[in-house]
């Protein structure tokens, strides 16, 4: 059996003036440590938007709405390192935001920014 199985469905608009925006549910299975199975969903969405004169936006959260969902790298760790609490440290929740200005022959300059909630973690 597969250690790891994905399935995603998605759709995305692109508003023009206003921006694109997508939407995306994934349903996984995971197979972790000593065979034990996991299942679960997780849902993203993504705003993005570029502006006259080289910048550009871009937002992006998501919610895994099950503790049973482990992203592929998660998933992955957890059957690589028999140490880990898995079980504590796996995503609930992320929210990404990235600005990024071109400047021309000199490259560009970017900000990211990235927070995670985790399952049975507090604050």
């Amino acid at each position: 059996s597969a250690v790891y199985n994905a399935l995603a469905l998605g759709l995305g608009k692109n508003f023009g003036t206003i921006g694109a925006v997508s939407v995306d549910v994934t349903q996984a299975k995971s197979q972790l440590r000593n065979n034990e199975k996991e299942e679960g969903q997780s849902y993203r969405f993504l705003y993005s938007k570029s502006f006259e004169g080289g910048t550009d936006l871009r937002l992006l959260g998501y919610k895994y709405s099950t503790s049973g969902y482990y992203t592929f790298q998660e998933a992955t760790d957890v059957r690589s390192d028999a140490d880990s609490d898995y079980r504590r440290y796996h995503k609930r929740s992320q929210i990404q935001g990235n600005i990024t200005q071109q400047l021309g022959d000199y490259g560009s300059v970017y900000f990211n920014m990235t927070q995670q909630d985790y399952w049975n973690v507090d604050g």
